[in-house]
């Protein structure tokens, strides 16, 4: 299977094109949340639909682990194949699938034992906390099906393929959706059912993933001799995929810890913060998409020696993330009370959601700027930097705004809770500016950036 070369052509047209796939996987993968609350919203209560939300924001939280690790691999092996080092390419993919498959065990196991603590941990109301659980434990016994499809995924955009993911995340998408339908809608079944749905359409695309690359005569066969780990390559992977994977789990995690402040408000509130926040994956995912490709660009040209090329790709990604995040901001300002209705009829959710919006949705605006600089950063090999950038921003910004707010408002509503977020956002904007600025004028993050390779 030939890799596609990301290091000519006309770079608006390369970037777009390599974008677009890779922008509609991500919206399909936002539809397994969206299709839970959507169904959940119709078909269940409102404390089901709060138990729903409160598991898929956790469950985000670990799919974000994931990928963001996983994004470690892209990294790496476009920045071989920019250098014309296919044979470590293929050695990469190799230490890749045979760690994830480790890692992934592991991370079931561990989840497992956590899902009840962590429900407790975060004040989950008595209302939801059951659905709650039975949503978390059966996704998290389909943690494998989700690091197989995003280690496939990794490895065809490292090698400058977003297509192949797209039919993958499309197959999967249509099987959650309708599972959903069946199990929620038609059988009554609740949370459990919404995670069963989503935890089997994971499973079908890992495996029609692996046999559709095997017919293409992959790098990588499968076959069980196959998988073996080599020690300077998977040093790699984790030195740049650790850093990716807790920058972006962490993000996600202050999002659980401002749901604990949301969950001591009242079940309303939960499931009033739970619709925003899945309108609001769906709203970033153009941006999420810019800087998932500009990293797997930004690599292969940084690994041919074109660093202009890389600076120009973030300029331009920047440019496209920030107006579609703009169009959305405006929608949200604009129509607020549609978008949210299309997800409940309850009217208490509705104003409670509302409220929440008047700050949270500047946050839809400034992630079009943020999630193409960040995606520069890691394609640049600097993820131990941008993973620096989001715990300040996450830990000393966002949670501690977020809770001193809602304390001073007298933790009654959302209103003033949403101030947090666009500030911590601005200041990570801020943040990744020095540096890139740095950079151009001599420091790490352009002009001396180099591969996290072997010499």
């Amino acid at each position: 299977m030939k890799s596609h070369d990301l290091t000519k052509g006309g770079l608006a047209k390369t970037l777009l094109t390599f974008t677009l796939p890779f922008m509609l996987a991500n919206l399909l993968q936002a539809l397994y949340g969206l299709a839970d609350t959507f169904v959940i919203g119709r078909f269940a209560d409102s404390a089901a639909l709060a138990a729903v939300t409160l598991g898929s924001t956790i469950m985000a939280m670990i799919n974000v682990l994931i990928t963001g690790f996983t994004l470690g691999g892209t990294v790496l092996i476009g920045q071989y194949l920019g250098a014309k080092r296919e044979k470590d390419a293929k050695e990469t993919i190799s230490t890749m699938f045979t760690l994830y498959s480790i890692l992934a065990v592991g991370l079931t196991v561990v989840m497992l034992f956590l899902a009840a603590p962590i429900l407790r941990l975060i004040n989950t109301p008595a209302e939801a906390f059951d659905g709650a659980l039975a949503y978390l434990r059966i996704c998290f016994a389909g943690i494998f099906f989700t690091f197989g499809y995003n280690g496939l995924s990794a490895a065809l955009r490292g090698m400058g393929d977003s297509k192949s993911p797209l039919l993958f995340i499309a197959i999967a998408c249509t099987v959650n959706i309708v599972g959903d339908v069946i199990l929620v809608g038609a059988f009554g079944m609740g949370p459990a059912g919404a995670a069963i749905a989503t935890a089997s359409s994971q499973a079908i695309s890992m495996f029609i993933g692996i046999a559709y690359l095997r017919k293409r005569n992959f790098t990588f066969d499968f076959h069980l001799k196959s998988f073996r780990i080599i020690p300077e390559k998977a040093r790699h992977i984790l030195k740049l995929g650790v850093p990716m994977g807790l920058q972006e789990s962490l993000v996600l995690l202050s999002f659980v810890i401002i749901a604990a402040i949301i969950n001591n408000i009242g079940y309303i509130a939960v499931a009033a913060a739970g619709i925003l926040d899945k309108i609001f994956m769906v709203a970033v995912i153009p941006a999420s998409a810019f800087s998932g490709s500009i990293a797997a660009m930004v690599a292969q040209n940084i690994g041919a020696g074109q660093t202009e090329r890389a600076r120009k790709c973030l300029m331009i990604g920047a440019c496209f993330g920030f107006v579609v995040s703009a169009v959305f901001f405006a929608i949200m300002k604009l129509f607020p009370d549609a978008m949210i209705r299309t997800f409940t009829r309850d009217s208490r959710v509705v104003a409670a959601a509302c409220e929440y919006l008047v700050f949270y949705a500047y946050d839809f605006l400034l992630c079009g700027l943020v999630f193409p600089m960040i995606g520069f950063l890691n394609g640049c090999g600097r993820s131990r930097l941008t993973m620096n950038i989001n715990i300040i921003s996450t830990f000393l910004i966002r949670v501690p705004v977020c809770y001193l707010a809602n304390y001073l408002a007298g933790g009654h509503s959302l209103y003033h809770l949403g101030i947090g977020l666009p500030i911590a956002t601005l200041i990570q904007i801020l943040m990744a500016l020095f540096f890139i600025l740095r950079g151009n004028m001599g420091g790490s993050a352009i002009t001396d950036a180099r591969p996290v390779m072997e010499k």
